[in-house]
């Protein structure tokens, strides 16, 4: 039986392109090394998927970040009825599981010291940790 999951990628942009794809440009490591605090980010994005078996009951989805204050902030939510239509359309299709795809993309995105950003996704009862990145001070260590 397939379980709920969830992911997220943090990148610099998310691209909906006209063939109905989704472009991820610029997916981060776990650490991001800025110059210097304050700093800024141009754009700073979320990539989401929630993947749902097919005799999931249907839930609104939120995607939340929570800011280097400790704030979480509500960046996403997926209507019950898109989730509903999501699983409908993946039965129909006899697919193995349904996907449900969210973005998120703040510009520009400032950073007053070094800190973590996380990444959550809510569904039902359930919590999901996405992803998480760390906005450090200097040049990026030697490969």
């Amino acid at each position: 039986m397939t379980q709920i999951s969830a992911f997220g990628i943090f990148c610099e942009d998310v691209r909906e392109e006209k063939s109905g794809g989704t472009t991820i440009v610029g997916a981060t490591l776990d650490n991001v090394y800025l110059p210097g605090f304050p700093g800024m980010l141009a754009k700073f994005a979320l990539f989401a998927r929630l993947n749902l078996p097919l005799d999931a009951q249907a839930h609104a989805a939120h995607i939340y970040i929570t800011m280097p204050d400790g704030n979480r902030v509500l960046v996403g939510h997926v209507p019950e009825d898109a989730v509903a239509t999501a699983i409908e359309d993946a039965r129909r299709n006899e697919a193995p599981f349904a996907g449900i795809i969210t973005h998120m993309i703040a510009a520009p995105f400032p950073l007053d010291k070094p800190s973590r950003v996380t990444a959550d996704l809510t569904y039902g009862d359930e919590q999901f940790i996405l992803g998480f990145v760390n906005f450090r001070q200097g040049p990026p260590p030697a490969a």
